[in-house]
């Protein structure tokens, strides 16, 4: 299956090395009797019985069997584990769609709204985060991966798009409205003069806004938006979703997923590699 990576290395936990080690010492003794007998290394006559040879049998097919044993537990253990943890995963992925269909968007964005909607993301994505690293991987993972990329782009994304920063400047009481019209069109005059990617047109347009003195110096988008640099370490950070993102060509990119917060200002360490520190 695409989204499901190859598992290249098995751990083995501490019942399990138990058991191997039980079967081997076991083996290995009933081996070295046996050879001690044929020489007459042990100073018997050497005789084997077939009482011996049956029993010997025995001993190596009961520890056989207590590691299989072992082994089924084991293997239906992390199985229930792997189906618990896949339902909470599951669960999480349904909360930020919940939270997601209820940003706000086009004529009534609300920076309000959206810092609301940002922190409990957020909040939904620590969690989401350690249910979704404590999984092995197999079909399960894979599917939650795959999950998480259709509430990704079909939900969070379609909704960050539509944030229009516009309408959010057009609500600041302590901007001048007629000057604000002036840069939003000297905005778009720059935008059709200019060949920008069809994809970051209106990064483009945001941030020539964003830029202009009057704006510039009456809005701090970041400092209205506390949880902005958690928000992006989430769920626009590279590295941090790359596992995630297995098995897409795409890439994300916060000029084109979500124009309004990339002018909004996150800081650098959000779009760091913080993989090591985990």
């Amino acid at each position: 299956m695409i989204f499901q990576k190859p598992v290249l290395k098995s751990k083995t936990n501490y019942l399990d090395f138990i058991g191997y080690t039980v079967f081997i010492v076991i083996l290995s003794s009933y081996l070295t009797y046996g050879a001690c007998v044929i020489y007459g290394v042990s100073g018997g006559d050497g005789d084997i019985t077939a009482l011996d040879v049956f029993n010997g049998l025995a001993a190596i097919a009961t520890a056989s069997a207590f590691v299989l044993a072992l082994m089924q537990y084991r293997k239906s253990i992390r199985q229930q584990r792997q189906q618990i943890v896949a339902a909470e995963a599951k669960a999480q992925i349904e909360k930020m769609i919940s939270v997601a269909s209820q940003i706000k968007t086009g004529n009534d964005s609300c920076l309000e709204n959206l810092d609301h909607s940002l922190g409990l993301l957020s909040n939904i994505a620590v969690g989401f985060d350690e249910l979704y690293r404590s999984m092995n991987e197999d079909i399960q993972r894979a599917i939650i991966r795959l999950q998480w990329q259709d509430m990704y782009y079909n939900c969070l994304v379609r909704a960050l798009e539509k944030l229009d920063l516009v309408s959010i400047l057009k609500n600041e009481k302590n901007l001048d409205q007629v000057e604000l019209d002036k840069v939003i069109a000297q905005a778009r005059e720059y935008i059709k003069s200019g060949s920008f990617i069809s994809a970051l047109k209106k990064f483009a347009f945001y941030e020539r806004i964003m830029k202009s003195d009057l704006v510039k110096s009456k809005v701090d988008l970041k400092s209205r938006l506390g949880s902005l640099d958690m928000f992006v370490m989430y769920y626009m950070n590279k590295y941090h979703t790359n596992d995630l993102m297995y098995g897409l060509l795409s890439q994300i990119d916060i000029r084109s997923h979500s124009p309004l917060l990339a002018v909004s200002g996150p800081s650098a360490f959000a779009f760091e590699d913080h993989r090591d520190e985990k």
